[in-house]
């Protein structure tokens, strides 16, 4: 997997090939500790990357526009409109990705 790391989101390549909650958890602690250190903005909840991830996981197991669902982009909420918008795809996310 190739992660890069932009202030607005981290992109992970090949995101499908990590297949348990676990596995995306510890990476996603990873990503937490590395954008912290670069001084990028992160989200509050880490559980809202974990989410994400595993909903473009399922819906490219399912076969879901696997072009695109292959690779996650956690994307960050820098300005209020963005925060608004992330607030209601957390919730699609948590419904896709959650437990």
């Amino acid at each position: 997997m190739k992660i890069d790391y932009h202030k607005e989101n981290t992109h992970i390549e090949n995101s499908y090939l990590l297949t348990t909650r676990k596995a995306i958890r510890e990476e996603v602690e990873t990503i937490i500790f590395v954008r912290e250190a670069k001084r990028y903005h992160i989200r509050k909840f880490k559980t809202s990357y974990v989410n994400e991830w595993v909903g473009h996981n399922r819906l490219y197991k399912i076969g879901y526009k696997q072009d695109h669902t292959k690779d996650v982009d956690l994307e960050e909420r820098l300005t209020p409109k963005e925060k608004i918008k992330g607030i209601f795809m957390d919730l699609i996310w948590l419904v896709i990705g959650g437990i």
